[in-house]
C-alpha cells in the first residue's frame, strides 16, 4: 500500500494477500504494517494450506476474508462481495477499524 494513496483518497478497494511467498513476505507478515496505514483496510487471505491457523481464524489477524487456493472465480468474487460489502458470515459488521484482542 502507497501512503500517498491512502492520503489521496485512492486506496485499494480491497487486496489479496497470498499466506505464503517463497524468498518474499507473505499475507501474515505484512498484514499489521497494512493495518497501520489504514486501520479500514480490507485484506483477503489466501493460501493452499487450508489448515494453517490463519486460515481458519482470519479474523483474530486482522483479515476481512478468505478464500482457499484453488479457487473459481466465482469464490473469489464471493470473497470480494462480501468483504466490500463489510460482512463475511455472521452477523457481526466488519466496515470497522481492527483492533488486537
Amino acid at each position: 500500500m502507497d501512503p500517498k494513496a491512502i492520503e489521496s483518497g485512492r486506496a485499494f478497494d480491497a487486496v489479496i494477500f497470498d499466506l505464503t511467498v517463497p524468498g518474499g513476505l507473505g499475507g501474515g507478515e505484512v498484514i499489521q504494517e497494512l493495518l497501520a496505514l489504514d486501520p479500514k483496510i480490507k485484506v483477503i487471505v489466501s493460501s493452499g494450506y487450508s489448515n494453517d491457523p490463519v486460515m481458519s481464524e482470519y479474523k483474530k489477524y486482522g483479515f476481512r476474508g478468505v478464500v482457499t487456493k484453488p479457487y473459481a472465480i466465482e469464490e473469489l468474487s464471493e470473497s470480494l462481495y462480501k468483504v466490500e460489502r463489510g460482512f463475511q458470515r455472521g452477523l457481526e459488521c466488519l466496515n470497522k477499524p481492527f483492533q488486537a484482542i
